[in-house]
């Protein structure tokens, strides 16, 4: 957000992107956790999660997964832009889909094809920013007119 501002982006729409971010990146973390149970299990470091333990019903897990990821995605259109919104929900679907539920019991590669995931995060502030995904800077204009 900063390279694509030259400078501060604004301390309300950085407020925006940071907690529509979280957001994304919770609700990604959330179905990531229910998915992924079975093997949680079974390693030490993630066998107490509440996911596994089932403290956290896997339901209530993805009602609010789902809910997290509706918020955040609202959020980012309301205080960015439709473009912002719509990357980072395309991270959380490259998170789930592609790294979590196609290569991470196929692969060992999957840290590596799906860590393409964190790419999007970027991609969010710089649309936040110019309202646009350019190489080039370009400050959009915004009309009140109806």
């Amino acid at each position: 957000m900063l390279i694509a501002a030259k400078g501060w982006p604004g301390t309300g729409l950085f407020l925006v992107v940071a907690l529509g971010g979280y957001m994304m990146a919770g609700a990604a973390n959330a179905i990531n956790m229910v998915v992924d149970r079975d093997i949680d299990a079974r390693m030490r470091r993630t066998a107490k999660r509440p996911t596994v333990t089932q403290r956290i019903s896997s339901r209530d897990a993805l009602l609010f997964a789902f809910g997290l990821t509706l918020s955040a995605f609202l959020l980012l259109w309301w205080g960015a832009n439709l473009l912002s919104a719509t990357l980072a929900l395309m991270g959380l679907i490259w998170y789930v889909l592609v790294y979590t539920l196609y290569l991470k019991r196929r692969t060992w590669q999957n840290i590596v094809i799906g860590g393409a995931a964190g790419a999007f995060p970027p991609l969010v502030g710089w649309a936040a920013v110019t309202g646009a995904l350019s190489h080039t800077f370009t400050r959009p204009t915004r009309s009140c007119t109806p």
